[in-house]
Parts: structure tokens; sequence; C-alpha cells
């Protein structure tokens, strides 16, 4: 599993397409951490459309859920 951290998106080498392209090459499923960026409610499936495996965003902020959960989004697993 290639793990992406995607709050320091601003700071890395290799960005979020490059990411999803390098575990699509090799057949390694791609993990994005996105807890850090919902609101707006269209980051929900920004990431699984962008080629992410699977998204994790916290249950807390705009999803409105417990702060001590997770919701995970699965593409092609």
């Amino acid at each position: 599993m290639m793990f992406f951290l995607n709050y320091a998106e601003p700071t890395v080498k290799i960005k979020r397409d490059e990411w999803v392209r390098v575990a699509r090459e090799r057949g390694v499923v791609s993990f994005t951490d996105a807890a850090a960026d919902v609101p707006p409610r269209e980051h929900l499936s920004q990431y699984v459309r962008e080629g992410f495996d699977l998204v994790a965003f916290s249950g807390g902020k705009g999803l409105r859920g417990p702060s001590a959960r997770a919701s995970f989004s699965a593409a092609r697993i």
C-alpha cells in the first residue's frame, strides 16, 4: 500500500497524480489520509475520482459525525 498524507501536499516533491500513477503501474493500492480536507463536501469523492483506491476522512468537521470516527471511501479494491 502506498500512503499519501494529503495535508502535506503543498510541500511534497511527489504530487497526488504522480503518486496514484506509480501505485497503478506497480499494482499497489493507493491510500490518502484526507482527514484535514473536509469541507467542502466535494472532497468526499474528489480523491476517488483522482484515482486513489482508499480515502480516509475524520468523522467530525463538515461531516457532522463524532470526531473519534473515520469515514472511508474505496474505489477499486
